[in-house]
């Protein structure tokens, strides 16, 4: 083989690896951009839940009616763990409330270790107008408000990093060749 020969298959070689690179490099884009967009999308999902669940439950107390209520037992639930591990006990309270002409109970939605009522403990419990048997514990709500807004949070959170994801991607993407460069000369 020629000097002349071998600088032409040094040449094709050479280029061949900026070939590999550059796709590497653009597939390499194309998955942080997936990265992005799964991010993107699961945390806007998040946000919007998060958001509308609050707002839910602001229009719900700003329209509800007030009562007081006792708690008359303490429910108690035993929270399995995987793998045969000893589990975890929570309690929620069972209020009873009186409301329109009627007796009601409901059971809270927040359970907790160690319980935040005893038996005797006097709540708030709200419902909406006309509709005193979907009684709804004041504490549970006020609760879900930080739960809530910290989902919210880490939504946020989850968003920023998608977006930046995104920026990196395209930035990436603009340092690439669009096309594969062939840069054999025959000679």
């Amino acid at each position: 083989m020629s000097v002349k020969g071998r600088q032409v298959d040094d040449r094709a070689s050479e280029s061949s690896r900026r070939n590999d690179a550059a796709v590497a490099k653009r597939n390499r884009s194309r998955l942080v951009k997936m990265m992005a967009s799964g991010c993107i999308a699961v945390s806007s999902f998040v946000i919007l839940f998060a958001l509308g669940s609050n707002v839910a439950d602001w229009l719900f107390t700003r329209n509800a009616e007030s009562v007081e209520g006792t708690v008359v037992e303490i429910d108690t639930t035993f929270i399995f763990r995987d793998h045969g591990v000893a589990g975890e006990t929570k309690y929620a309270p069972v209020v009873d409330y009186r409301a329109e002409g009627g007796q009601h109970s409901v059971r809270g939605r927040v359970a907790s270790n160690p319980s935040r009522y005893a038996n005797r403990d006097a709540v708030t419990v709200l419902y909406g107008p006309g509709q005193p048997q979907e009684g709804r514990i004041q504490d549970d709500i006020e609760s879900g408000y930080a739960i809530k807004a910290w989902l919210a949070g880490s939504g946020l959170l989850f968003l920023i990093i998608g977006l930046w994801l995104f920026t990196y991607s395209r930035k990436m993407q603009s340092h690439v060749p669009s096309q594969p460069t062939a840069q054999c000369d025959a000679q």
